[in-house]
């Protein structure tokens, strides 16, 4: 079931992190730390969200190339990204898109797709 892919996929803040960062799913968005997005999307104002096999991809776009619009959301600069579509068809727990849970996932850049990837993010195909 997703519910429980998600509660394993989730970080365990007391264990290593192995991945480069962590982002937060919370209200059906992807939310960036300043440093995360300066460091992968510098100088953007969109992405792509896709999944691909299990994983999710966050490829850096030309704002002229469409995506997903990219957020400024507090004065540090932390960033959202909102995937609600995506996340519905794929049958992500209701709750981390319109409720009040969050997850916390590993992310790291491949060099070979030229994006942060979420391995794991996506445990079903849509229905």
């Amino acid at each position: 079931m997703v519910v429980q892919r998600l509660a394993d996929l989730r970080v365990d803040l007391d264990a290593p992190l192995t991945g480069d960062v962590l982002l937060t799913l919370r209200h059906g968005s992807l939310l960036l730390s300043a440093a995360t997005f300066e460091r992968y999307f510098s100088g953007l104002q969109s992405v792509l969200l896709l999944p691909r096999e299990k994983s999710l991809l966050i490829l850096p776009v030309q704002n002229s190339s469409g995506g997903n619009l990219v957020k400024v959301i507090n004065p540090a600069g932390d960033r959202a990204v909102s995937g609600v579509e995506l996340f519905r068809q794929f049958h992500l727990d209701d709750e981390l898109i319109d409720g009040y849970r969050e997850a916390i996932f590993e992310a790291r850049w491949d060099d070979v797709c030229a994006a942060l990837v979420i391995d794991g993010f996506f445990c079903e195909t849509p229905a």
